[in-house]
């Protein structure tokens, strides 16, 4: 089961990027409740974010490459790769 157009690359790859947006998430809750109450102020910020935030790291690059090719597919240029390479 290919991809037919890049529309449906497109589609998917921004399916996709709700995967690495959740698992943020859960790394968000996960340090919020796993943070000892003797900490605060920047420390504290640090250790609450650090994981959700390079998590979400990926999934802002994978719609950065979706809105890429997006762009590149609205304003005519021609791949030479399939679509379901993309």
């Amino acid at each position: 089961q290919g991809f037919n157009s890049g529309e449906s690359v497109l589609s998917w790859a921004s399916y996709l990027a709700a995967i690495p947006a959740l698992l943020s998430i859960i790394a968000l809750v996960a340090s919020y409740l796993g943070i000892s109450v003797e900490y605060s102020g920047e420390y504290y910020f640090e250790l609450l974010f650090w994981g959700g935030g390079h998590t979400l790291q990926f999934t802002h690059t994978l719609l950065l490459l979706v809105a890429w090719l997006w762009l590149a597919s609205a304003c005519g240029a021609r791949f030479s790769y399939k679509p379901g390479l993309l």
